[in-house]
């Protein structure tokens, strides 16, 4: 792919983000006018939290936590092969360099897709 077509195709992404969000706006703020305030930051939602763990749904409420746990333990262990600092630190302190931004990426595609089945970019 050309070097301006990544470009091209982050900033269509982006319109099409800002574009569905946008869309969403007015049915969320119709709910809470309707609640009388947001869900999350309600007694309600710290009550049905527990409930979560044994509803429906349990299975994935259990499971995304844990894939991320995974794949972030991954790319750790992927930096410290690399000689790499963490990801966590190179975030914290806000060193942005231009190797890091395009290795995390690549690198997190790599982790994901370590099957071989994926290509990668």
């Amino acid at each position: 792919m050309r070097a301006g077509g990544k470009g091209r195709v982050t900033l269509v992404l982006a319109a099409l983000t800002v574009f569905v969000l946008a869309l969403s706006v007015p049915g969320s703020l119709r709910e809470v006018w309707e609640r009388g305030g947001f869900y999350i930051f309600s007694r309600e939602f710290l009550e049905d939290l527990p409930k979560r763990l044994f509803g429906p749904g349990r299975f994935r409420f259990l499971l995304q936590p844990a894939v991320a746990v995974a794949l972030y333990v991954a790319a750790g262990r992927a930096d410290a092969r690399a000689g790499r600092p963490p990801s966590s630190t190179r975030s914290s302190s806000g060193a942005r360099t231009a190797d890091a931004s395009r290795a995390a990426p690549s690198g997190t595609w790599r982790t994901c897709c370590s099957s071989g089945s994926c290509s990668t970019p």
